[in-house]
Parts: C-alpha cells; structure tokens; sequence
C-alpha cells in the first residue's frame, strides 16, 4: 500500500482482517478476473524470456500498463529474462518494506527484539503503513541498497520521508531476492515473513495477485500512486518461488489500480509455466557478489543450504 494513505483508526489485523477478507476476496475476484487476458493455453516449449515479454505485451495491449520485470534462477545466479526497461525507476509503493526489515535485521544481525519482531512481521504480512511510517529510517534502506548493490535504488530525494515514493527497478528488486535470500542475517526471517503475506492487506486491498497467488511462494506486493512518471498509478510483485527471484513492477494510466493486479498474475503464470533453461542465455547477466556480513563472505554452498533449510513448497 502507498505511504499516502493512512487509516483513520487504528486497526488490528489479526483481529479484523480474517472477519472480511472472505467477503473481501470475493468481492476483488469478480472484479479482477476480468481484467486481464488469460495465459497463453499452450506455453511448452515458451522461455521465461517469452514468458515475460509476452506478459508484459498484453498488459500493455488490455489496459496500456507498462511492465518492469526482471528474473534471476536461484540454481545459477543468473538473470535468465527481463525487459528492457528493467534498469528503469519506478516508486516502489509497499515493496520497500522488505528493504525496511532487511535493515532491522542487519542491525540486530538476525536477531531482532520480541516486539520488533511481531511488528516488522505483521508489516510484510498485511502490508501495515502505520508500522512502516513508525520504524521508517531513509539512512537504513539506503545502507541496505549499498549491502545489495543495487545501484539503482533510492530514497525519494525530494522528500526522504516519503517511504513509497522510494525508487527501485525490476533488477535491483530481482538481485536483492536472491542476495537476502542466501544471507543468514537477513534470509531465514525474511523468507519466511515474505511466505505468510496475508489474501488481504490492511486497507482492505487484495494482495492475491502476482507472485503472492502461488502456493508456496514467499511474496511483497504494492500499490499505490505515489509513482513520478506520466503514469502515477503503480502495482507491483516481487517473489521467490521454488526456481526464480524475481519482479513484476507495472505502473499505469488512469483507471487502472484495481485491475492492474490481475496483469500482474498473468505474467507470473506465464513465466512459471515456461520452460525452464538448461543453461542461462547468453545476454543474461550475473547477479552481484553476496553480501558480508559479521560472519564473514556468504559461500554459493552456504547459501544453498540456508535456501533448503528455510522453505519448503
């Protein structure tokens, strides 16, 4: 959800959301289904990078959305599809919430406090702003982006308080996934927080879209309007499934916020329905080295190990 609305009165998500989210689901679902073209019936033989371009074509030709997209294959490291704007800035909207907890958690180096813990926990689960807006530290997502390498994301320079208006692309989304993953400050917590997204958000926003509509995925969703080009509306999903890290930004013109959670599904069906390649494409390019930490250099074996460890699909 985007940094500009907060509710009014402080709700309780673990008292009130299971209640609606029900007659919540059901209410988006007639709404969304509609609102994309269905996947493509015979995708054998389609490469993710088909997958994604021909995701990204039919949000454009359905409702005129752009999509960002970028993934990376957990067994390589290797960026295996994107489009070609994946280098390109978009407001980051709610997925910078897993930056937030990502910097909570090298602070205390994996080890955060009871009541931290349960509050960062509900933030990714239901997509709090008020606990976002609370424990928001610009100076702490910016050393995550520096931790990660991601030369493209950045604090809304204009307003640094302003969370959602924080810019990130579909690459650095993608390369930050895999690097968090295989850390063992950062990736046991954040996966599993990222694998207990709620249906509905605490704004009453339907989160089953995207990478969050696969069982077993560890997902973050965002929307909002917050967003600084000529389309202001920006929904967005980034995930780990049992194969990729990936992201799927859109952003879209008047209209379209409601619906634009549908395209994105779509393409993530797309993708996850394609073949899988035997080897990275050629124009692929590799992931940045993982990060240190107090423990020392994170190993690609290492990593494996905490990857198994840590989820089951």
């Amino acid at each position: 959800m985007s940094s500009g609305r907060q509710s009014l009165v402080r709700l309780t998500a673990r008292t009130v959301l299971p209640l609606v989210a029900a007659l919540m689901l059901a209410a988006a679902g007639s709404q969304v289904a509609t609102a994309a073209p269905a996947p493509a019936a015979a995708a054998a033989e389609m490469t993710p990078q088909a997958a994604v371009d021909l995701g990204a074509a039919q949000a454009q030709k359905a409702q005129g959305v752009r999509t960002y997209a970028s993934v990376i294959d957990l067994e390589t490291g290797q960026v295996i599809a994107q489009t070609d704007n994946a280098d390109e800035q978009v407001a980051s909207e709610s997925v910078v919430k897993i930056l937030l907890a990502a910097h909570y958690l090298v602070k205390y180096d994996g080890k955060l406090p009871v009541d931290v813990d349960a509050d960062l926990a509900e933030m990714i689960k239901y997509s709090d702003d008020d606990i976002c807006s609370a424990y928001w530290d610009a100076d702490g997502v910016t050393a995550i982006a520096r931790r990660y390498f991601l030369k493209n994301t950045e604090v809304n320079p204009d307003d640094p308080g302003r969370w959602g208006a924080t810019r990130i692309t579909a690459h650095d989304m993608s390369s930050f996934l895999y690097q968090a993953s295989l850390d063992p400050v950062v990736g046991p917590w954040l996966v599993k927080a990222m694998q207990s997204t709620a249906d509905v958000g605490l704004d009453f926003f339907d989160q089953n879209f995207g990478f969050n509509s696969l069982d077993g995925a560890a997902s973050k969703q965002g929307w909002g309007s917050d967003n600084f080009s000529d389309q202001a509306n920006a929904v967005h999903s980034v995930g780990i499934t049992d194969r990729y890290a990936a992201a799927i930004l859109q952003t879209g013109p008047s209209g379209t916020y409601r619906t634009m959670g549908a395209l994105a599904t779509n393409t993530v069906e797309l993708l996850m329905s394609a073949d899988r390649p035997a080897v990275p494409v050629a124009t692929a390019g590799a992931a940045p080295p993982l990060p240190t930490s107090p423990t020392g250099t994170v190993s690609l074996a290492a990593g494996v190990k905490l990857w198994l460890t840590a989820i089951t699909f």
